[in-house]
């Protein structure tokens, strides 16, 4: 059954919230609470970074252009394959969604994913749809079915976006795409202000804003890298 969200201020509609990431839950630390780290990111802006200074604190802001509505899931439990669909299309590699869920079950099962399935889902050598090969790699830098977060989450996922990458994101089991954040800091600590995600779910809007519920309620945050 699914479930529904009221979404915040700046969501002007009902967020419909499906699964497809398995939602077993172990750690209740909460990622946002991975913002009180050192703030990398006060250096000069370069080109997907803008910064603004205010007195006592600096806000900014860092996304990758999407130009068109990104991958939207194929089954009520394949957003994670959506995302990683889209990850893929995004660094210009046109995979069918149905083979990367081949990959992980050995079948086209509408099934949900954990974290380690996800990273199995993308690590290796790949052949796209054009017969173009290419290889992909997961770092987790978030898990907490798992028990596992990176201090520094929060900064390292801004400058992946910063250097034009998108990130997968795994909130109150249901995975999206990470396309842009606004956080504040003061040399010291940071804050998350807002996290802009591609949802692959075809009944909510495919570009939004996190609910502030969402975002406390994170799971799930990997990066990816196309060579």
């Amino acid at each position: 059954m699914r479930r529904s969200i009221s979404g915040s201020s700046t969501v002007h509609a009902r967020i419909t919230r499906p699964h497809g990431l398995e939602e077993r839950m172990i750690s209740r630390r909460h990622f946002i609470a991975a913002a009180g780290v050192v703030l990398g990111l006060s250096t000069p802006a370069r080109a997907a970074l803008v910064c603004q200074d205010f007195p006592g604190f600096r806000r900014c802001s860092v996304g990758v252009a999407v130009g068109v509505g990104t991958a939207r899931q194929e089954c009520a439990e394949w957003c994670w394959a959506a995302c990683v669909e889209a990850v893929f299309r995004f660094h210009g590699h046109p995979v069918a969604q149905h083979r990367i869920v081949e990959k992980v079950f050995n079948s086209g099962i509408c099934r949900a994913a954990i974290g380690p399935q996800i990273v199995e889902a993308i690590d290796g050598t790949w052949t796209d749809d054009r017969d173009n090969d290419f290889d992909a790699e997961c770092e987790v830098l978030w898990d907490s079915q798992f028990q596992f977060g990176r201090p520094d989450a929060v900064v390292q996922a801004a400058r992946e976006l910063e250097a034009g990458n998108p990130l997968i994101l795994g909130a109150m089991g249901h995975a999206t795409l990470l396309t842009a954040m606004t956080y504040s800091g003061n040399g010291i600590l940071v804050q998350l202000n807002e996290l802009i995600v591609r949802d692959p779910w075809p009944g909510n809007p495919n570009r939004r804003a996190l609910t502030l519920v969402e975002a406390m309620n994170t799971q799930f945050l990997a990066k990816v890298a196309i060579g």
